[in-house]
């Protein structure tokens, strides 16, 4: 199941929602464990259905690329380290005040996600080595899957163009550390799945017609339906 909010049901986690009981009544089943959509249905979400339509054919048109070693490769979690010295300058987004404290527990979460996949099938990156120029230099459309532990994220939701996620600025002398917008939609990937594990990666700005503006839809527009 697709489902493509209009205004303010984008907020609205569908999968939550109580599910009828089973003898065709509009009653939900609210005694002993309550019976939830996601229960029934594999629910997903598209911004708009134009955005719908184009990752559809770019799945279509890119196929015929799924057999020629695409699978070596099936898992890439990623968990940066936490602030720490650097000689360059410090990036622009510590300058505004943000608090940009270590997410808690990202680092046990992305090795035990790794431990789903042998180790000839999957790239850890931990610590310094989750930095933003590993990120835009690695072959991501070698992988299905992509796991993003960031140190956190940050949301504009007026100007979606500034939202990113914030990566290890230790490490990588070329990089603010903060992977953004403009930066992701210029990635090439061929993931079936791409998880953002921090609090608000799904905001950003609506528009009309359109849907959400803002990390998803870059990820979408890099190839991650």
């Amino acid at each position: 199941m697709v489902i493509v909010p209009d205004g303010v049901l984008y907020y609205l986690p569908f999968e939550t929602l109580v599910a009828p009981e089973a003898n065709g009544t509009n009653e939900p089943k609210l005694l002993n464990a309550p019976s939830y959509l996601l229960q029934a249905f594999a629910i997903s979400y598209a911004p708009s259905a134009s955005a719908l339509a184009a990752v559809q054919a770019t799945k279509i048109s890119a196929g015929h690329r799924w057999s020629d070693g695409l699978r070596r490769s099936q898992s890439i979690p990623i968990q940066p380290a936490a602030r720490g010295s650097s000689r360059r300058p410090r990036p622009f987004f510590t300058d505004r005040a943000f608090d940009l404290r270590q997410l808690p527990y990202t680092r046990a979460e992305v090795i035990g996600i790794g431990e789903f996949f042998t180790a000839g099938e999957r790239r850890l990156f931990l610590g310094a080595e989750a930095n933003e120029g590993r990120v835009k230099t690695e072959k991501l459309d070698g992988y299905r899957y992509l796991h993003f532990g960031p140190l956190t994220e940050m949301i504009d939701e007026e100007n979606p163009a500034r939202s990113g996620v914030i990566l290890s600025w230790a490490g990588n002398e070329k990089e603010d550390g903060m992977l953004q917008v403009t930066e992701i939609m210029r990635l090439k990937l061929q993931a079936d799945l791409v998880t953002l594990s921090a609090c608000r990666t799904g905001l950003g700005k609506f528009v009309r017609g359109e849907g959400v503006l803002g990390l998803t839809r870059a990820f979408q527009f890099a190839g991650a339906p």
